[in-house]
């Protein structure tokens, strides 16, 4: 039989996913310093991570109280938050200035 005392498996999933999310971030950004950049120039920023954060701690939690509508909406805001925190560290370097390759090139599209 599985322990059920009050530091047992009730907080498990929390801290399984909390560490998990915090070893993978930290991981990102020991390999990726550069990744960084913006948000240390737009400080205002840092609510992302931070948000991502809370809405990763808050899925396990919501599904240990029976609501799986509220993990659905947390899980999704995950998803978005990741959405977001990927733009604002590729933003400048999303797309070149210059390429060789041009999506106006003679023949294509035209007749």
């Amino acid at each position: 039989m599985p322990c059920r005392s009050a530091c047992g498996s009730r907080s498990r999933p929390l801290f399984r996913s909390s560490s998990l999310y915090l070893l993978v971030s930290l991981t990102t950004w020991w390999h990726a310093p550069h990744s960084l950049d913006n948000l240390r120039a737009h400080p205002w920023l840092w609510i992302v991570p931070a948000l991502n954060f809370l809405a990763v701690l808050n899925v396990p939690r919501a599904m240990y109280l029976g609501r799986p509508g509220y993990a659905f909406f947390s899980s999704s805001m995950v998803i978005l938050a990741l959405a977001s925190l990927f733009s604002v560290a590729v933003f400048p370097y999303l797309m070149a200035r210059r390429s060789r390759w041009s999506m106006a090139s003679p023949g294509v599209g035209s007749q």
